[in-house]
């Protein structure tokens, strides 16, 4: 969760619309997740989840890499292309990188850079990314708790490994889609923008 500036929601539904296709993440079938998908009325960065790649070739990075600025200053100059600073984990082959984004490029107006998270999947996992990259956290660790639950997983053994979901055997459980891990879960689905709500009602997990 971000603690710096707040950014509106209808600001940053725009923001994260014009970086993913200026970035052309989009046609690499990026979507947007966090906040901004729960629709909560104000956030504090942008979240991408984007398909990983194999080892050898990362069409992510390789688009992201001509805008990236890694020069300390002057930052984010209003006439340069280069309007994206890597923070953390920005490198071939990333599952998840930390960027600072200056929205003034698009919206010239006077702004800091805002915090920009891009997240990987597999075909393997992409439903459970998309469900725990949305958020809350708390919301991933309740579903955690009902996949224990639904695969008989004991309290104290994990319930995903590497990113992934798995049984009780530690076998990888594939999730291409976000209905299909509330399916296999045993629970009802549960629109984004009512997680954070519904994770604020759940007093006891056990009782759910």
């Amino acid at each position: 969760m971000s603690t710096g500036s707040r950014i509106p929601l209808a600001r940053a539904i725009k923001a994260s619309k014009l970086v993913s296709e200026r970035l052309g993440l989009d046609k690499l079938g990026a979507v947007v997740v966090g906040s901004v998908r729960r629709m909560r009325q104000d956030v504090g960065d942008l979240d991408l989840l984007a398909p990983a790649s194999p080892k050898k070739s990362d069409p992510v990075y390789d688009a992201i890499m001509p805008f990236c600025d890694n020069v300390a200053q002057p930052m984010f100059a209003a006439d340069s292309p280069k309007f994206i600073r890597a923070v953390e984990g920005f490198k071939p082959g990333f599952l998840a990188c930390k960027l600072l984004c200056n929205l003034r490029i698009f919206e010239h107006e006077d702004s800091t850079p805002v915090p920009l998270n891009v997240f990987r999947h597999t075909p393997e996992n992409a439903g459970w990314a998309m469900l725990m990259r949305t958020g809350p956290d708390e919301f991933g660790k309740w579903f955690l708790y009902r996949w224990k639950l639904a695969y008989g997983i004991p309290e104290d053994h994990p319930a995903s490994r590497d990113g992934h979901l798995i049984d009780a055997n530690g076998v990888i459980v594939p999730v291409a889609t976000e209905a299909e891990c509330f399916k296999l879960a045993r629970v009802d689905e549960i629109a984004p923008s009512w997680r954070d709500k519904y994770i604020a009602g759940v007093k006891n997990w056990s009782d759910t």
